[in-house]
């Protein structure tokens, strides 16, 4: 079994244009969140906080290097975005 020592990924966060179908985040609450676990999903540790303002101009190649408690057999990443805006929809890409 292999262990990875990184996470890489391309990301943008809604749409500086604000097209109807992908419109541009309206706070930073509606961050993505990366983060690991390696207890089977019990507890989580945050690896980055991607702000939706930064993301939205465009797509960016995110290089996270995991730290060394997250070189296991066992970890797990994800993402998620804990908030969104009352009637809003975003897009969020990972290519």
């Amino acid at each position: 079994m292999v262990v990875f020592r990184a996470v890489q990924f391309s990301v943008r966060i809604g749409d500086e244009a604000d097209r109807s179908s992908c419109r541009r985040p309206v706070n930073r609450r509606e961050a993505v969140i990366v983060d690991y676990s390696t207890d089977s999903s019990v507890t989580w540790n945050l690896l980055r906080y991607l702000d939706p303002f930064t993301l939205m101009t465009g797509a960016q190649v995110v290089n996270l290097e995991l730290p060394s408690s997250a070189k296991t057999h066992n970890t797990v990443v994800r993402w998620w975005q804990p908030t969104l805006s009352p009637g809003c929809l975003h897009c969020v890409f990972f290519i």
